[in-house]
């Protein structure tokens, strides 16, 4: 027994393994709040075209619904879409070729779904596994979860 206690720094206080695994785990990560997509948005517009009007509220709306919905996806996606806005609303729209030449908010939540699809594939083995390990870590807390009820 006495091999596996462990001397603290002030030679005073014994502690088992099983002490020092029980204050660690206690400890809580903290955790990084990112960036909205909204303000995403807003910084890459005001980035490319200056001053910018204050969004509307439905504009406002359909970007904080895409960020809920798409975790911390959104980010990635829209920084994507973003930056290849032209490859993304080309692709869009299909042979129609009807798109803003600036980014729009209602014509990016309209194709939002297009916006995941190219972001995914543009690094697919990058890409994926974040997506792989989102999913395992949200599998894992509904285990959890579960378990402890």
């Amino acid at each position: 027994m006495e091999a596996e206690r462990i001397i603290s720094a002030h030679d005073k206080c014994w502690q088992t393994p099983e002490d020092l695994v029980s204050k660690t785990a206690r400890k809580k990560k903290k955790k990084i709040k990112r960036q909205s997509v909204v303000a995403l948005w807003q910084s890459i517009m005001y980035s490319r075209c200056g001053w910018q009007q204050k969004l509307s509220p439905d504009d406002y709306e359909r970007l904080d619904q895409f960020g809920r919905r798409t975790h911390e996806f959104g980010y990635l996606i829209l920084q994507w879409a973003m930056d290849k806005w032209e490859e993304f609303a080309q692709e869009a729209t299909g042979e129609s070729g009807q798109y803003p030449s600036s980014p729009n908010a209602a014509f990016f939540s309209t194709y939002q779904a297009v916006a995941f699809h190219l972001w995914l594939h543009a690094d697919y083995l990058r890409n994926i596994h974040k997506v792989g390990k989102y999913v395992a870590r949200c599998l894992n807390t509904k285990l959890q979860s579960t378990i402890s009820i």
